[in-house]
């Protein structure tokens, strides 16, 4: 299972909600499949496997943390910057 490391665990304690965005990378090996539930970013919001890495942000808007709540997933996006 992969471990997300303590000093991000405390910055996402100490601002999430919030507008800080924490870039994950994503670390299958060949063996893995796809779907493996042990990898933290889902290879479906890769972009076909272009990206080595996926930022993740958790917003302070109320609607936007209930439809995430109820979808009971992780929401992809792009950014809207």
């Amino acid at each position: 299972n992969t471990k997300i490391h303590p000093v991000i665990t405390k910055l996402m304690e100490s601002f999430w909600p919030g507008p800080l965005s924490i870039v994950f990378p994503y670390n299958c090996n060949e063996t893995q499949s796809d779907d493996d539930t042990s990898n933290i970013i889902c290879s479906k919001v890769r972009g076909s496997h272009r990206l080595k890495s996926v930022a993740v942000r958790m917003p302070s808007n109320n609607i936007a943390r209930a439809l995430i709540s109820l979808s009971g997933c992780p929401i992809a996006a792009p950014s809207a910057n």
